[in-house]
């Protein structure tokens, strides 16, 4: 196993187990103490794992600074993830322009389109573009740009350039976390040129975050409270938290 590959998957692994055993991580990973050792002291150094005796442990913050794995992120919050895409459908009509934003929780919106019918998708995931191959009726525009490293999406000049070309009725996106002030952020600053792009060329948008979101921040703010139509959670947001952000101004609908 090469060393990158190495690194992301016992980082996943933090991400997904919270606490890690150096032994137990050295057979799982086919690798010695001391390389496990080495990939713990560099994820320390990021701030994503703090060492205790015999291992390491996830920091835990409300800050979030530093990306999940994407599997990590598929994995998380499942069942809201789902009640929010089906939601979500519920605002798209036929013969309609809709965008799907590069995101677990967009791309479970998926199984929930296939009564939809007519419809012009523009994506900038070519996860969401590849499984959207077996929907007749659509017509799927994929946009053009570099594809990340360790993900499924496209940025880039060519895909902000492709985004400030189109209108879209419909646009359908996430965030890493929604801040005390209602500001929609994320941790990767790669995607916001592409997102501020097809956010501000939609006649609605509508913002998809579970509800671990909420109250968190995040590297990069995308955009204030004011510019989202809609934002669709799971109701496993608290009732202070529902509260809070709805007498701040959002327009929130917990499913």
């Amino acid at each position: 196993m090469l060393s990158a590959e190495r690194y992301e998957k016992i980082k996943a692994y933090m991400y997904e187990n919270k606490y890690a055993n150096i032994n137990e991580l050295a057979v799982l990973f086919n690798s010695s103490v001391p390389t496990i050792r080495r990939c713990l002291k560099q994820l320390e150094k990021e701030k994503v794992v703090e060492s205790v005796r015999g291992g390491a442990i996830l920091v835990s913050s409300d800050d979030t600074t530093f990306e999940q794995p994407y599997q990590v992120k598929r994995k998380q919050h499942t069942g809201e993830k789902s009640r929010i895409a089906a939601e979500a459908c519920r605002h798209i009509n036929s013969n309609s322009s809709i965008f799907l934003d590069s995101s677990t929780t967009v791309h479970e919106m998926i199984p929930f389109m296939k009564e939809i019918k007519e419809l012009t998708v523009c994506t900038n995931d070519v996860m969401i573009a590849g499984t959207l191959t077996s929907s007749s009726g659509y017509a799927v525009m994929v946009v053009g740009g570099m594809l990340r490293s360790g993900y499924y999406t496209l940025t880039g000049n060519f895909a902000e350039e492709t985004m400030n070309q189109i209108h879209v009725d419909c646009t359908f996106m996430s965030a890493d976390a929604v801040s005390d002030t209602g500001s929609f952020m994320i941790t990767n600053s790669e995607e916001l040129g592409i997102k501020r792009a097809i956010f501000n060329n939609a006649s609605k948008r509508i913002m998809l975050c579970d509800h671990s979101k909420f109250g968190c921040t995040a590297f990069v703010n995308m955009w204030n409270y004011e510019k989202v139509d809609l934002v669709i959670t799971g109701k496993e947001l608290s009732d202070d938290k529902f509260k809070y952000y709805t007498d701040l101004g959002l327009n929130i609908v917990r499913v």
